[in-house]
């Protein structure tokens, strides 16, 4: 992972480029996908697209849903996902916090009779996933996943978890989002979480 996470400062960023890390992170409300059939292939595309290719899990958007950020929208995106699957439900969502909640169920267990880390790892990356997609700067066409951790403190056999994910860095080429998940009746912590997104452009 630190591979692939490398390769930015490696390499001595063009003009173009450069002045675009000066400027202050865009946002609209009517983002399109950009089509990549047919369309001239740039050296940093190429390269992101190998590493995602290799291991990195792409998110893209459909462009139906690029302009939907209501957690209703963002609801429906994932219902007939892993996140709906699971039961994830997001509460709230803003420019730097998104709020989720998944009911613990024998469905997110693991044969020990707990919690299944990636039951957790699921709630939490979704969290932050769907506050990257709310955040995407104008013209960009999704995100990739390129570097995720997790601390498990506790674990829960019944009640709900809720994930709050809250924005340490949104750049126009990375975005560093932190969650914690705790478990609501006990207000116990079960886990940190902090994940970092690649930005897509065309």
């Amino acid at each position: 992972m630190e591979r692939e996470a490398r390769w930015r400062d490696d390499a001595a960023p063009s003009p173009a480029a450069q002045s675009r890390a000066d400027e202050p992170p865009a946002r609209t409300d009517k983002l399109r996908l950009a089509p990549t059939r047919g369309a001239p292939a740039e050296q940093g595309v190429d390269a992101r697209r190998r590493r995602a290719q290799n291991g990195a899990s792409v998110d893209r958007l459909p462009a139906s849903i690029m302009s939907a950020f209501t957690p209703a929208d963002l609801n429906r995106l994932g219902a007939d996902c892993l996140p709906g699957h699971l039961g994830v439900a997001i509460l709230h969502a803003d420019a730097t916090e998104v709020r989720a909640e998944m009911a613990v169920a024998r469905t997110l267990m693991a044969p020990n009779g707990y919690l299944h880390a990636g039951s957790v790892v699921t709630l939490a990356d979704t969290a932050c996933g769907y506050a990257c997609i709310v955040n995407l700067p104008a013209g960009a066409t999704g995100f990739t996943t390129i570097e995720l951790k997790s601390n498990f403190l506790g674990t829960a056999r019944e009640g709900t978890l809720d994930c709050v994910a809250t924005a340490q860095h949104r750049g126009r080429t990375t975005q560093v989002w932190d969650a914690v998940v705790t478990h609501r009746e006990t207000a116990r912590t079960i886990a940190l979480f902090r994940c970092t997104q690649m930005i897509l452009w065309p």
